[in-house]
Order: C-alpha cells, then structure tokens, then sequence
C-alpha cells in the first residue's frame, strides 16, 4: 500500500466517524475531520487574488522565491481551509497552518475551527530535538525520543503526505503513476493543473499551478452508506517561503499559554507505545470494498493519552 493509499484510508475512515451537526460538540469531531490525515489540515499570497481582485504577484515570482532561498535555510508557511457542507447544517470550515523547516528538521502546526464555541478545540502540534509536543485545552503533552525523519517527526498536510515540500511530492506522485494528469481546467476563475487519484471509494483531486506545480485547493469525496458521498473541498490560502531569521523562528514553537500544565512522555514509554501501536496496526483488516477498518486504539495512543 502507498503512502498515498494510507493517507486516503486514515482520512475517509475519520470523515465516516463525522456525524450530523447537532451543537458545538460537532465540531470536535470535524476538527479532526477535517484538519488532516493525523488529526490534523492549508489562496496563495503569491499568485492568488488579493481582496482587490488581481493577483498580488506573478506566477514566476514564486519560481524566482524558490531558486532564491535554499530550503535549508527558509521556512515553509501553508494555510489551508476545508470546507464541508453535510446535510441541513450548512457549511462548516476548518483551518490549519504550518510553519516548517529543515536541518534540523522542525515545524509547528495550528488548526481551529471558526466560531466561539469552538476556541477550546483549537489545537498546536510542533517537532523539535527529538520532542513532539501537543497543546489542547490548557494541557502540554510533550513525548521525547522522537528521531528526525521517522513517521512520528513527519507533518502531513492535506498536500503532502510524507511531509515534503508538498510542490516536490505532488510531481512526486504523479510521476510514480499514484496520481492522473488531467490537463489544464478552470477552476475558481484561473487555470489549474488538476491531478486525480480515485479507485472507485474515493476521489482524492489536487489542483497545482501548471508552472510551478504549488498546490491551490482540491477536494476529497468519500463513498459512505446508502449510496451518499462526502466531500471536503480545501483552498490553498497561503504558500510562502520565509528566510530564516529570529523573528520568523519564532513560528516554529509552539505558544504556550501561562499556567498550562504539562506533561512528558519519556522516551522509554515511546518506545512500548510503538509496540502497542504495531500491536494495533496488526488488528486492521482490509474489506473487500477495499475500506482499511481498525478497532478503536488504546487510549495510550492518543497524543493526550497517560
């Protein structure tokens, strides 16, 4: 199975646990929902149009960005928006926004949902020196021994999987046969190069700029019960490559209110997670409609779990 088909199963699996709204409880469920594949989710300052109307910038310029700084010394900031209309309850949108760079590998994630029911479920996860921390609800959950470069240190985004520039694994993916290249569409008034992969249960569809291959917004649509379907619609609204300096460092850690409790997960209680994860993961069957179904996880494996 490819990391894309991981991504798509995790993905819809979370939207088919979604409920009907029914009051702000919802919006925990669709938080997660929506976010991203890990529980987590990010209108392009550069190409896109601004409040006037017109492009802020020229397409080239975000070529001209990319020679101009050296992935290892700038940081990456993405913020996307999902969109879910579900029965009567109207629309329902989520945010997540990341801030990542390399050598060493760090990054921070925000997501929230709109609305003031909603401010206690906003959510930061960040990775630094073999620490990955979680921030939710005035609790710091910090689990250490986390090396750089394995799955725990990765950040996927609604764009990119593996946690790479997700620019470099969109033609990634294309060009290992995981996506289809349908050519130039119109799609929210400017041409877009949409690339598609669907096996019949769900359509994933990214939309990228024909030049640079920047992802711009998409859709996934989940098969579920009765012959309905789900769909969350994402827009790219920023995607920008910042140099390195003290003041944009400071996006990369996470912002820890006073009085926050915290707590470690030392590395040695790491590693017997793992095992109970691989332990978990052994238990996941795949059906024949081609759905990846899993019991519930221990709650030990939750980014909160003692």
């Amino acid at each position: 199975m490819s990391d894309l088909d991981h991504y798509l199963d995790d993905f819809g699996s979370r939207l088919r646990r979604a409920r009907p709204p029914r009051g702000p409880r919802r919006s925990l469920v669709l938080t997660g929902a929506l976010a991203t594949a890990t529980a987590i989710a990010i209108a392009l300052l550069l190409v896109t149009p601004g409040r006037g109307g017109g492009p802020i910038a020229p397409v080239d310029a975000i070529a001209a960005v990319r020679q101009a700084l050296d992935p290892a010394n700038a940081i990456l900031h993405i913020r996307i928006r999902t969109d879910l209309t579900h029965g009567a309850g109207g629309a329902r949108h989520a945010y997540q926004e990341t801030w990542t760079a390399k050598q060493p590998q760090r990054w921070r994630l925000h997501q929230w949902t709109p609305g003031r029911h909603n401010a206690g479920l906003a959510q930061q996860i960040a990775y630094a020196d073999g620490e990955l921390s979680f921030l939710q609800g005035g609790r710091l959950t910090v689990e250490q021994g986390i090396k750089e470069g394995s799955r725990q240190a990765r950040l996927p985004t609604l764009v990119s999987q593996n946690g790479d520039d997700p620019d470099v694994d969109l033609r990634a993916l294309l060009d290992s046969g995981k996506l289809t290249d349908e050519g130039e569409v119109q799609a929210n008034g400017r041409t877009v190069r949409r690339l598609v992969s669907q096996d019949g249960i769900r359509t994933a569809v990214f939309d990228v700029d024909p030049t640079t291959f920047v992802p711009l917004g998409g859709s996934f649509t989940f098969k579920l019960a009765h012959a309905s379907k789900l769909t969350v619609a994402f827009t790219v609204e920023v995607f920008e490559r910042l140099p390195i300096t003290p003041e944009t460092e400071r996006h990369l850690a996470l912002r820890v209110p006073e009085g926050t409790h915290r707590y470690v997960i030392s590395a040695a209680d790491m590693r017997r997670r793992e095992e109970m994860m691989r332990a978990w993961e052994k238990r996941c069957v795949r059906r024949g409609s081609g759905n990846v179904v899993c019991p519930a996880p221990p709650h030990e494996l939750s980014p909160t779990g003692s």
